[in-house]
């Protein structure tokens, strides 16, 4: 987590008051253990440009924050948030947000990348409407967000999700309106002649899939680089053999 120090910030009096600041951020409190990530140039009807992030160029928000002794959950990206910051090239949303307000990143023509953490479960109107070279959007979650319309308004990314997940990513309207490219991101490959593995990076599970016999493997297996990370094995009833080393 990232320790927080208390800001003082010279605003007008209609802009919106952080509680705290860090680094480049700005937050305010808005549950016993819940932070929103604010802009305090935004009021509380409309987004100012410039503002407070319009020099970022990488904008990677952390999952929590720590103020007075007390843990907070960073759960929320305020409407506008980074509104216009055309300097920003990449967005990484941790697992922690639950919420992303309307216009959040609205605006951001120089934003290519954006890394969409696997809690979040709305996305609001006009998100990253204008980011016109918007090229890949990764969403960690297995369930797609609700969405609101025109999130990816004048640019064309292409979706990479979960390994298992393209269906039910595909069959979203907004994807079967705007026609978006669909990857899957997958780590796994073959281990026996009708048997294949993948792993999963955030919940370190190990599923082995298919049936008859596993190749007799001397070592960790293809699955090496991952074998100190594995925390739970699924494999499938019809298997003869398994053997993990």
């Amino acid at each position: 987590f990232t320790l927080l120090v208390a800001a003082v910030c010279a605003m007008s009096m209609w802009a919106k008051e952080p509680d705290v600041q860090v680094g480049d951020f700005y937050y305010k409190i808005i549950g016993t253990n819940e932070v929103e990530l604010v802009n305090p140039s935004n009021d509380d009807t409309s987004f100012t440009f410039p503002n407070e992030y319009a020099d970022l160029k990488v904008a990677d928000i952390p999952a929590e924050v720590e103020y007075n002794s007390n843990v907070y959950s960073v759960t929320t990206i305020e409407a506008g948030a980074f509104y216009s910051c055309s300097r920003l090239t990449s967005i990484t949303i941790p697992n922690s947000v639950t919420s992303i307000g309307n216009s959040a990143f609205s605006g951001c023509s120089g934003l290519t990348s954006v890394t969409i953490g696997e809690n979040v479960t709305s996305i609001g109107r006009y998100a990253f409407y204008d980011c016109y070279y918007l090229e890949k959007v990764s969403f960690k979650g297995k369930t797609p967000p609700a969405t609101g319309e025109y999130i990816f308004y004048n640019s064309n990314p292409t979706w990479v999700v979960p390994c298992g997940a393209y269906d039910v990513y595909a069959s979203t309207e907004i994807a079967q309106q705007y026609g978006y490219a669909i990857e899957e991101y997958c780590i796994g490959g073959e281990c026996g002649d009708y048997l294949t593995w993948t792993y999963d990076e955030d919940t370190h599970e190990l599923a082995i899939s298919g049936m008859y016999e596993m190749y007799d493997y001397v070592g960790s297996g293809p699955w090496g680089a991952y074998v100190n990370e594995i925390t739970s094995i699924t494999m499938e009833a019809s298997m003869v053999m398994l053997v993990i080393s």
